[in-house]
């Protein structure tokens, strides 16, 4: 018998549908949940009980196992409206899907419902053997505070001041939650209670927030939740950090709930969470829109805000509230691609004069060719049809064809992560992130699977693998084009499917290719110098072009490996037309007086309180657990796992750095800037970022707005895409190169 609170049970078509009026005023899991100076939001644990409730009552079990969560967009109640939330649950081969929808009270249409959760769910799941509790204690031998970093930014209410002790080791924390005696009566309703499973991963959001400072952190996934048991009133939490990335926020725990005895209720494994800054019960993740930075002294290049014509449209577009509804209906009709507009797109587009071309709109008149973004090709073999199966699993979109690329249908560099941890998980392979770059399609994804594993081709004709003669270093990302070849190093953490996003907006007539870290592929120790860098990178960049001029760039730390690699050019009689760094910073910087950091440090801990000096010391500490943990995997062989590659090349990258010395380079250097200042207090940062003292030709500065990261992003990207173009046509002039 479902819960009462799940609310009314109806059959509609092939879903069982589980429906009722929620609100704030009704209901604690939005009550006691709110954003700080926001909206009431359900919890992201409020989900997977409701969704694992829906398959009880379903399947008539016990336990249940969710497979592939996916948290969509927050359940949040702006002035603490009434929301009507719909749990569907469908039966399959495999077991069932799930979905948390919710709609407006008196809202029939089902294409104005918002999908917030969906998972696939099996009958059963859990263990026999119990959770190992003194060895728990032993790798957490710290105490720690209680509270919750998160107070800050979230208003939890009493059910969710239950954590009793908190102790913390390297990448792990031990909790003991205890229910206030008030809300004992909650457990004979709810077998996962919201707030303590919430709180009882949220003990560990300190190995990630010490870190990561000021950032909400919400989950968008999870690999695997299993509900085995039912929470009681004294419970033990084990929390365990599998990965973190700095750059992108993201986080993956492991997080095991059992009795103090050690018998394990519920586990959710590869729990990913990501650092939120802004309006984050609005459901957008990013930041607050604010005034554009003022142009840093020193920049001899203006700072031109991204796509101004796009001003002279906007009455014609749609409205926000326009927009939601319309992106709520477009993920409601299931199709790979829909386009909501209020104007003719090829018009606008034609007008904006954006370079590449975007892909073609569903529903157009235009027949895609074989091939194409648009095809609907149906997978030819059982590899295809797995990929498939990811591309569906992970995107969101129904049945994609297998001509069809990754980017195109949505994905960005998170969700490459998660696609390339599941392929290692269906076919036992580990390999590198860049293949997105030439083999996006699950086509030609299949092909580099199939060379892997040594599996016939289908069909008569054999596909060519874009895995043939590849190198480790260099990554081919737009091979066409009459303009110089223009080749990219990585930054600091070696893969380069950053730069697909800058090769969009330098167009189709620009050659771009990247320069990848050895190590990204798990199997090779990362380089220990910026010297071995740039002669590894430059023997495998003379296969593709042999002789200059040549035209080379950098982000961030990638900027110093290109700078030596145009030393080294040089040194054996190349000429080198270009060298453009964005926003790298040199080794040689001025270092700031130990008074002088003292002073930063004590301005911080006035500014963000008496822990801050904490977590410092807990940031160095977790990095130098996080190294240790990458030398002993190393030390013992094997592939490293692909949620660590990122990190064990950065460490090897900061040591390079540090024992690296700049010598004076005789030409010019373009250094792309970002107006907003790094955040360091260790070094003295002027406009040339230290270079000028090296570069005899002089350093041109040009600032394009945004921080070192969103600088590469959307919309800033357009506006670096754009002065870099422009530099280079400085040097193509200049160095009487004649274009094809």
């Amino acid at each position: 018998i479902a819960p009462r609170w799940l609310g009314e049970r109806r059959q509609r078509d092939l879903d069982v549908e589980l429906a009722r009026e929620w609100s704030p005023a009704t209901d604690w899991q939005l009550k006691e949940h709110r954003i700080r100076d926001g909206a009431c939001v359900m919890p992201g644990t409020g989900h997977l009980e409701l969704m694992t409730e829906a398959v009880r009552a379903v399947a008539e079990c016990g336990a249940v196992t969710l497979e592939n969560v996916e948290f969509l967009s927050p359940l949040a109640c702006p002035d603490d409206a009434a929301r009507v939330v719909h749990i569907t649950v469908r039966k399959n081969r495999e077991g069932f899907l799930v979905r948390v929808q919710s709609s407006l009270p008196g809202d029939v249409d089902l294409h104005d419902r918002a999908t917030h959760a969906r998972a696939t769910a099996r009958v059963g799941g859990g263990t026999d053997v119990l959770g190992d509790v003194a060895a728990w204690r032993a790798a957490a031998p710290h105490e720690d505070d209680p509270a919750t970093d998160q107070a800050s930014l979230v208003s939890f209410g009493p059910r969710w001041q239950c954590i009793e002790r908190v102790a913390i080791g390297d990448d792990v924390v031990l909790g003991e939650l205890r229910i206030p005696p008030e809300f004992a009566t909650d457990l004979d309703e709810h077998r996962l209670h919201p707030a303590m499973l919430d709180m009882a991963f949220g003990c560990g959001i300190r190995l990630m927030s010490r870190q990561v400072e000021e950032a909400l952190f919400v989950p968008a996934g999870c690999d695997e939740v299993v509900a085995a048991g039912r929470v009681s009133p004294h419970m033990l939490t084990c929390v365990r950090l599998r990965s973190l990335d700095h750059n992108t926020r993201l986080g993956v725990l492991d997080v095991t709930l059992s009795s103090p005895e050690g018998i394990v209720v519920a586990e959710l494994r590869g729990l990913q969470l990501i650092g939120v800054r802004g309006d984050f019960a609005a459901g957008d993740g990013g930041g607050v829109v604010s005034e554009p930075p003022a142009q840093s002294r020193g920049s001899r290049d203006p700072i031109v805000e991204p796509t101004p014509r796009i001003d002279a449209i906007l009455s014609r577009g749609i409205t926000g509230p326009e927009g939601m509804k319309g992106l709520e209906r477009a993920l409601a009709i299931g199709a790979a691609q829909v386009v909501v507009s209020s104007m003719d797109l090829h018009r606008v587009a034609h007008w904006l004069s954006l370079p590449p071309e975007r892909p073609v709109a569903a529903g157009t008149s235009e027949e895609a060719p074989v091939g194409s973004a648009g095809s609907a090709h149906e997978p030819r073999d059982d590899v295809e049809a797995r990929l498939s199966t990811i591309y569906v699993d992970l995107l969101g979109v129904d049945a994609p064809g297998i001509d069809q690329d990754f980017f195109e249908l949505g994905g960005h560099s998170l969700l490459a992560v998660r696609l390339f941890a599941r392929i290692h998980k269906e076919f036992g392979l580990d390999l590198e992130l860049s293949n997105l770059l030439t083999a996006g399609t699950v086509r030609k994804l299949a092909a580099v699977v199939r060379e892997e594993l040594q599996l016939p081709e289908p069909g008569s004709e054999p596909e060519r693998s874009v895995a043939a003669n590849k190198g480790q270093h260099v990554v081919p990302i737009q091979t066409e084009g009459t303009r110089p070849k223009l080749f990219l190093v990585h930054g600091a953490g070696g893969n380069v499917l950053g730069f697909r996003e800058l090769s969009h907006y330098f167009g189709k007539d620009q050659p771009v290719y990247g320069l990848q870290a050895r190590g990204v592929d798990g199997k090779h120790a990362p380089h220990e110098t910026i010297d071995e860098m740039a002669r590894s990178y430059l023997a495998e960049l003379r296969e593709v072009q042999p002789h200059g001029p040549y035209f080379l760039g950098g982000y961030s730390g990638g900027g110093v490996i290109a700078y030596e690699m145009a030393q080294q050019l040089l040194q054996v009689g190349e000429k080198v037309a270009f060298l453009g760094m964005i926003d790298t910073w040199c080794p040689q910087l001025q270092e700031r007086p130990r008074w002088s950091r003292l002073m930063i440090h004590l301005g911080r801990l006035v500014r963000r309180g008496p822990f801050y000096p904490f977590r410092i010391l807990r940031m160095k500490l977790d990095r130098r657990a996080s190294a240790r943990r990458n030398e002993r995997l190393r030390v013992e062989g094997g592939v490293m796992p692909q949620a660590m590659r990122g990190e064990d090349v950065q460490f090897a990258f900061e040591r390079a750095f540090e024992r690296h010395e700049v010598k004076r380079y005789p030409g010019r250097v373009w250094l792309f800037g970002s107006t907003e200042q790094w955040d360091m207090t260790r070094y003295v940062f002027d406009d040339e970022l230290g270079w000028g003292l090296f570069v005899e030709g002089g350093v041109t500065v040009v600032k394009c707005p945004g921080d070192h990261f969103t600088m590469c992003t959307e919309p800033n990207v357009q506006v670096l895409c754009r002065e870099y173009l422009a530099a280079m046509d400085v040097a193509i002039a200049g160095s009487g190169i004649s274009q094809a």
